[in-house]
């Protein structure tokens, strides 16, 4: 084999392995690609889901304070009658003790 020739064989065996190389980061790029892809994808539906139970909580908690404020609210008007009722009979005693001393 003549040196030019051996010199040819070595410059096509380096294209033929760049090209096996090019070849493996092509389609590991490829897979890595896919795999980012299937990554956004979970990451989506997990932030998704994570809004989904947020809204829930959300509803729960407004329906909770919505409860506890008519609640708060029937207590204080309950109590605001009571306060009535005990400044009417104290106004009730006051008026009959002005007739006991009127008399």
């Amino acid at each position: 084999m003549t040196e030019a020739r051996a010199v040819e064989v070595l410059v096509v065996e380096r294209a033929t392995a760049i090209e096996r190389g090019l070849e493996v980061a092509k389609a590991r790029q490829a897979e890595t690609k896919a795999g980012l892809w299937k990554s956004l994808a979970d990451t989506k539906a997990a932030l998704q889901k994570s809004l989904e139970t947020l809204e829930l909580e959300r509803d729960a908690l407004e329906r909770e304070a919505l409860v506890s404020e008519q609640k708060a609210r029937s207590e204080a008007d309950q109590e605001v009658l009571a306060l009535r009722g005990r400044v009417m009979g104290t106004e009730e005693a006051s008026a009959r003790l002005h007739e006991q001393v009127a008399r």
